[in-house]
């Protein structure tokens, strides 16, 4: 639940910044949720990943194929990037599966699209590794260090170069800037193969990258650090949501802010309450997920045998979505 719901609040926080510059963790402790412009800020990225999650789970279970034609009718690149997660909250055990899944949502068949579905790729395996508990610099350094990426996706490795060099030598905002800079990335990339979209999700991925890896631990203060860049907001702090989401669950996420999302009327269709919504979605992938429950009851469809272990998952997987 945590990762729907991170994307929710980061994407109304990333909205609410361009409104009142600069985000500061006081500022943020004095934002008037429950005011009734603040119920009606407009989702998009956020509402990308709750129907996608939805479309996984009805009308049939489990049903990819269904979820692959969402990410390829998506209205841009960073959409189709959030709309991919569903994936990685499904298939993360799976890792064969997964990159299947993900090759069939785009036909790299330009170097354009193959910049765009590497960076996808590697937003989906720092969520998967989030939620199998692994450390996630690992699909970052592994980016790194391809070889052939570093021919065909040079502006996604030399942002990544930057974004592991800040981390590793733990250097603050006043550095992590250059993040932002769009006109640093190899020029070849930025003007014959990439679009402006995917120059955008690139610097966005690298920027709620830091904003977690910097605070992995603290919610609140991953989101101002990321609202602080001023790049693209509300898109930033939906990606830094979600990590942060996945990795603390819900244990980082203040309660007066998750009664914000009981006054979302309008945002999903018939979810007046988006706060049970998100909790139901996130009981129903779970139970998906696992193969132990039956969508609509709460005990098992048939007779078995849970495991303490399997049982510990469940609750975990269920907390980090």
């Amino acid at each position: 639940m945590g990762g729907m719901v991170g994307a929710v609040l980061g994407e109304c926080i990333g909205t609410w910044s361009r409104m009142h510059p600069p985000v500061t963790l006081r500022s943020l402790h004095h934002v008037a949720w429950t005011a009734p412009n603040s119920a009606n800020l407009p989702l998009n990225w956020s509402l990308e990943l709750v129907e996608g999650v939805t479309a996984l789970l009805k009308p049939v279970p489990g049903d990819l194929a269904r979820v692959i034609a969402r990410i390829q009718l998506a209205p841009s690149v960073a959409n189709r990037a959030i709309a991919s997660l569903p994936l990685a909250f499904y298939l993360h055990n799976d890792s064969l599966l997964l990159r299947q899944s993900l090759e069939a949502t785009l036909n790299p068949s330009t170097p354009s699209a193959q910049i765009e579905q590497t960076t996808i790729a590697l937003l989906v395996d720092v969520v998967a590794a989030l939620l199998r508990g692994d450390d996630p610099i690992q699909p970052i350094r592994y980016a790194i260090d391809n070889s052939e990426l570093a021919q065909t996706c040079p502006a996604l490795i030399y942002r990544l170069t930057q974004l592991y060099d800040l981390h590793t030598q733990k250097l603050g905002l006043a550095a992590a800037a250059q993040l932002s800079y769009e006109d640093d990335l190899p020029q070849l990339s930025r003007a014959n193969l990439m679009s402006q979209e995917t120059v955008v999700l690139i610097n966005a991925l690298a920027i709620a990258l830091y904003g977690f890896l910097s605070s992995p631990e603290h919610f609140r203060l991953a989101i101002v650090r990321v609202a602080a860049f001023g790049y693209t907001p509300s898109l930033t702090c939906t990606l830094v949501g979600i990590l942060s989401g996945v990795h603390n669950t819900m244990t980082d996420i203040p309660l007066v802010w998750r009664q914000f999302l009981r006054h979302t009327e309008g945002q999903v269709e018939q979810a007046p309450d988006l706060d049970q919504h998100l909790a139901v979605l996130s009981k129903q992938l779970t139970a998906v997920w696992s193969g132990v429950y039956c969508l609509d009851r709460t005990t098992p469809a048939s007779p078995v045998v849970v495991s303490m272990s399997q049982s510990w998952q469940c609750l975990q997987h269920d907390r980090a979505l």
